[in-house]
């Protein structure tokens, strides 16, 4: 599991003790970090692991970058997702056994601190567009009271990506309002046009700056525009067609926020942290091949995340990390 600790520690210029050279020690600019989140995404669904997909901007960052490939998280959605903003073990937080469920009385307890909170002690302006899913049956559990300073997304765990609603309940915030976006938008795009938007209004100078991208893709319901199914004419899975087109969105999504941050002056100094919350569900088109297991599975189906660091002035290690 990567924790906000660990992340921490490449930050604030500690040596990591898997590699060496993550930072210059004289250095002393606080860097911007963007964590981006896929949602049931499998190891079998990127261009490093499997060339028939798609992902040419996750690939060209990870390539740049350290590709993490032996990374591990929880095998559902919210225990990851606590887990990835506390830096604790899910069973720690009482969000061990599954994900919270729609109107259930159940969140990440107000205890513990998350990591935008102690980014905030350091300076920094903390922004997340995405998927929260760690309770909202308080308004004091929502993501704004929570250490961030805006928060654009949904609150629960999937929903109609057109239509933003789930068991018919529409589900989508600006801060603590419902915000109702232009009619036939895709909540991918929304996501990246939020993401856009915050990195344009930043200093990159003056401001540090964590930006938290917990995309909802490719969660289910599989709904994309065809011009990404379209990526994919050779799947003959309608599934697995769509899927891959969902994730081909995000990497759009993914290298559409990398152009951001460099035409804006933040990349030469910004941590950029992608990974899947837990592996695929092949029921709706996902894939671990070839480990053994699925999302909700204890095996490495479920929990051997995909994922990788870039950042052109903290790593000078290049390739993969294949040792724990």
């Amino acid at each position: 599991m990567l924790y906000w600790k660990e992340i921490l520690a490449v930050l604030l210029c500690y040596q990591l003790n898997y590699a060496e050279g993550y930072c210059k020690r004289k250095a002393n600019r606080r860097p911007h970090i963007v964590l981006v989140v896929s949602d049931d995404q499998g190891w079998n669904d990127v261009s490093w692991h499997n060339p028939e997909v798609l992902t040419p901007n996750m690939d060209k960052l990870a390539k740049r970058g350290v590709r993490l490939e032996n990374h591990y998280v929880h095998p559902q959605c919210t225990p990851s997702r606590g887990a990835i903003l506390t830096g604790k073990y899910s069973h720690r937080l009482g969000l061990q056994f599954a994900a919270i469920f729609p109107n259930e009385a159940k969140f990440l307890q107000a205890s513990a601190t998350l990591l935008p909170e102690k980014l905030k002690e350091l300076g920094y302006v903390t922004h997340m567009a995405g998927k929260w899913h760690l309770g909202d049956c308080n308004k004091n559990l929502l993501p704004t009271s929570r250490g961030f300073d805006s928060f654009t997304g949904l609150l629960r765990g999937a929903e109609d990506y057109y239509t933003r609603r789930t068991f018919g309940v529409y589900d989508f915030w600006e801060n603590g309002t419902v915000y109702t976006p232009q009619e036939g938008s895709y909540i991918t795009d929304l996501f990246t046009q939020r993401a856009v938007e915050i990195i344009g209004k930043n200093n990159p100078k003056t401001s540090p700056l964590f930006l938290y991208m917990p995309y909802t893709t490719p969660h289910f319901p599989l709904q994309v525009p065809k011009r990404f199914k379209d990526m994919y004419p050779n799947v003959k899975n309608p599934a697995r067609r769509a899927y891959l087109g969902m994730v081909s969105s995000l990497d759009e999504g993914v290298g559409t926020i990398a152009d951001a941050l460099e035409k804006s002056g933040h990349m030469d100094n910004t941590v950029f942290i992608f990974l899947s919350d837990n592996g695929g569900d092949p029921n709706f088109g996902g894939s671990n091949l070839p480990l053994r297991g699925n999302k909700g599975s204890l095996w490495e189906g479920g929990s051997r995340s995909i994922g990788f660091i870039y950042s052109p002035r903290f790593l000078n290690h290049r390739g993969c990390l294949h040792k724990g």
